[in-house]
């Protein structure tokens, strides 16, 4: 291996030696012993050293001198010849002479764009320009300061660093594209960075999310997927909110109650408005009335929240209702789904529609007055079932306005009316008892009024005879006393003559000074034993007496 030893004193202060006393020098450098640097910005060699200040060719996309004609080609080699090396080329920005590199404006517009110009030359980023005009009117690059053109993926900015209103980066790498704001269209507008604080409508709200590396999803990803209070449904993936009705509670087009819309606001056409109704009773028929009073109508019904799927057409400006295709009813000729489709016109005044299929999917076009549609509770499981409805306003240049309601109709107790019914049955049940008590009192008393007649006449029919007492004779014995033996006064004979009622007088005991003296006593005794058949005197038979007439 040879070795040269340079001859010079200081050797090659910038380069190498190649031969005794001959220097390769670095780039940029002249002289004999490479210590001589060009005049060219470090881009460039020249010529020597009597010439330093005219560079040969311009490097790192640098230029020498501004071309007042003529048109730029990058291939032209005399466009690279000049004086200093001062310039970028057009699409490059930087400032060689102050040791500012050129870099091209891809990366100066943080990719997002190929084009970048001085903001002296009047070109606005929204400009349409084509690469070869742009060349052709372009004279060398932009020193410090430039201005994107055509900012693609969504940005804008003199750099391209900002994202487009209604789109975010989603990170602080200004080279990140930027994406339209996940407001599951229900926003227009989020946080250029973050993508959360989207401008919820459509009666949405932002769900919560956890913060920091732990998140179980970011932020940007829950932004309106959750209905407001009052409100039920998933509104995501351009599904909607749907405003909660009770049973008999009226509501305008405008979503507000009856009460609260004295100036309704009207369904403009193709605006759309949501209600989901839950029943209150399990055992009773629902019925849904919406009534038109201006304007027509489409109607979508169906017991799931994801079966529809609203969103502007681009096209015409109006919201578009269509069916999610997981419940579309044919798909390649096979049934899809397991739901019963009814798609009907409105006709007439009134149109009455009864579904009995637990699953079914209803579209009523064109109504222009009252449609009723009627649930009943045996085909359908009210204790899970919420029927969403949609209303459409159809006419081209006429809005719509109405009401819905629906109702579960059963027996009410009026407590004023159950109360004075059944006071006013109570009280007559009353006077029909007294009435009936008092007619069984004289009832009574003319039945012993009856009796008591019938006993004196009985009584006055009698035998009866004088029968003479002896109260101050002594008893006698002896012969005598055979025709002054004790007798009866009366003997009332049984229907067999084996018995009688026998009456007798009875002096009672005590003297001149009692009250009562003498007193009647009535015994049932046997014939056969007191009068013997041979001794029995003459007996009167008891005889039936007629009952008078009444």
């Amino acid at each position: 291996m040879i070795t040269f030893i340079p001859l010079f004193t200081t050797g090659c202060v910038r380069g190498r030696c190649v031969a005794p006393s001959i220097c390769e020098c670095d780039f940029g450098y002249v002289g004999a012993n490479c210590s001589i640097q060009c005049l060219c910005n470090g881009h460039s060699n020249c010529e020597g050293p009597d010439k330093l200040d005219t560079c040969l060719e311009c490097h790192n996309n640098t230029m020498v001198c501004r071309c007042i004609t003529g048109i730029y080609n990058m291939n032209n080699s005399e466009f690279f010849q000049g004086d200093r090396c001062q310039y970028c080329k057009p699409l490059f920005v930087g400032d060689p002479a102050n040791r500012s590199p050129c870099v091209p404006c891809l990366e100066y517009c943080h990719g997002h764009s190929a084009f970048c110009v001085d903001p002296a030359d009047g070109i606005q980023p929204n400009d349409y320009v084509d690469q070869e005009s742009l060349l052709e009117s372009l004279k060398e690059g932009p020193k410090n300061l430039a201005r994107c053109l055509r900012c693609s993926n969504h940005t804008t900015g003199e750099r391209c660093e900002r994202c487009i209103s209604g789109n975010f980066r989603g990170s602080e790498e200004l080279e990140d594209a930027c994406r339209p704001c996940e407001c599951h269209g229900h926003g227009t507008v989020c946080d250029a960075v973050t993508g959360d604080q989207c401008d919820c409508q459509n009666n949405t709200v932002s769900d919560e999310c956890g913060q920091g590396r732990n998140s179980a999803q970011p932020c940007w990803q829950v932004q309106c997927s959750r209905c407001r209070e009052g409100f039920l449904g998933t509104p995501t993936r351009g599904r909607q909110c749907y405003r909660q009705m009770s049973v008999d509670n009226k509501m305008c087009f405008d979503a507000k109650p009856i009460d609260e819309c004295k100036n309704p606001k009207p369904l403009h056409p193709g605006d759309v408005v949501f209600f989901v109704i839950q029943p209150r009773f399990m055992n009773v028929d629902i019925r849904i009335v919406i009534d038109v009073t201006l304007g027509r109508l489409n109607v979508f019904m169906s017991t799931h929240d994801d079966t529809y799927i609203a969103y502007p057409n681009t096209t015409t400006g109006l919201n578009d209702v269509l069916l999610d295709t997981f419940y579309r009813p044919f798909d390649n000729g096979s049934r899809k789904s397991e739901n019963v489709h009814i798609n009907t016109e409105a006709t007439g005044l009134r149109t009455y529609i009864t579904i009995t299929k637990p699953k079914t999917i209803l579209t009523v076009k064109n109504l222009q007055a009252r449609l009723v549609i009627t649930l009943p509770e045996e085909y359908h499981k009210l204790e899970t079932t919420r029927f969403f409805l949609i209303l459409q306003s159809a006419a081209e240049h006429q809005p719509a306005y109405g009401v819905v309601f629906s109702r579960q109709d059963q027996l009410h107790i009026d407590l004023f009316v159950f109360f004075s019914v059944f006071f006013s049955v109570f009280f007559l049940f009353l006077a029909a008892c007294v009435v009936a008590w008092k007619a069984k009192q004289a009832a009574d008393a003319r039945h012993a009024r009856r009796r008591h007649v019938v006993e004196m006449l009985h009584m006055a029919k009698r035998p009866f005879a004088c029968v003479t007492l002896d109260l101050n004779s002594k008893w006698q014995t002896g012969k005598k006393a055979a025709h002054h033996e004790v007798r009866p006064v009366a003997i009332e004979p049984t229907g067999d003559g084996v018995a009688a009622v026998a009456t007798v007088f009875v002096s009672l005991p005590g003297g001149q000074n009692l009250p009562v003296k003498l007193a009647l006593a009535s015994s049932l005794i046997l014939l056969v034993r007191q009068f013997p058949t041979s001794s029995r005197i003459f007996l009167r038979r008891r005889s039936i007496h007629a009952t008078p007439p009444t």
